[in-house]
């Protein structure tokens, strides 16, 4: 098992890619305020790195909910995820799409993630029995 912190770093979506191909087995990533990464590597990363247990994307704020629902399909191992101040990225769809498809998640943090509602919310409390999130 791998982990990887860039958080505050000018990393993009060539790192991301390079990621997917060369570290599979990675479980932790932290990509915090990494502002250059766009839903193009989140793509590609979430493809290749299906291992990663712990995400941090608080405040990447090019992402959008294309990149939550391929994270969603792609990592279903995801048992913590940081989307805090990710306002585009976090929707009521992708993040009920997310609590379907990882089931083991533990700990989500939504802080600032103004889109979400209360009836999405009580869906990822139902799919996700253990989660607790944070608001």
């Amino acid at each position: 098992r791998a982990a990887c912190s860039w958080a505050r770093c000018n990393v993009g979506d060539a790192a991301l890619a390079a990621l997917a191909r060369h570290c599979h087995s990675l479980s932790t990533l932290s990509l915090a305020y990494c502002e250059a990464v766009t839903d193009d590597g989140m793509c590609t990363l979430a493809q290749g790195c299906a291992s990663l247990c712990s995400l941090d994307l608080s405040g990447c704020s090019r992402l959008t909910e294309t990149s939550l629902i391929e994270i969603a399909h792609g990592c279903p191992k995801l048992q913590s995820l940081d989307v805090g101040s990710c306002k585009s990225l976090v929707t009521d769809k992708a993040l009920v799409v997310l609590a379907a498809k990882c089931s083991s998640l533990r700990s989500l943090n939504l802080r600032f993630c103004e889109q979400v509602t209360d009836a999405a919310l009580a869906a990822v409390h139902d799919l996700c029995a253990h989660v607790q999130v944070r608001r």
